[in-house]
């Protein structure tokens, strides 16, 4: 799990199982490239378990 900072971008994926957002990696692009891996294995506190999901669904967001 990473700290959030108010105004920074971050690489996020949704869990499957709660539909919570999971930050991964920060993103210093700005939203402006995307991530890079054919897979993701995401820590998930939200249901206590491990996601393995593809790196498409990956998408940038803003934290306000």
């Amino acid at each position: 799990m990473i700290d959030l900072i108010k105004g920074s971008y971050y690489f996020a994926i949704k869990c499957p199982t709660t539909g919570n957002v999971l930050a991964i990696a920060d993103d210093h692009s700005g939203g402006w490239k995307t991530y890079m891996a054919p897979e993701v294995f995401a820590d998930c506190h939200h249901c206590a378990g491990t996601h393995r999901l593809p790196g498409l669904l990956v998408f940038s967001f803003l934290h306000a």
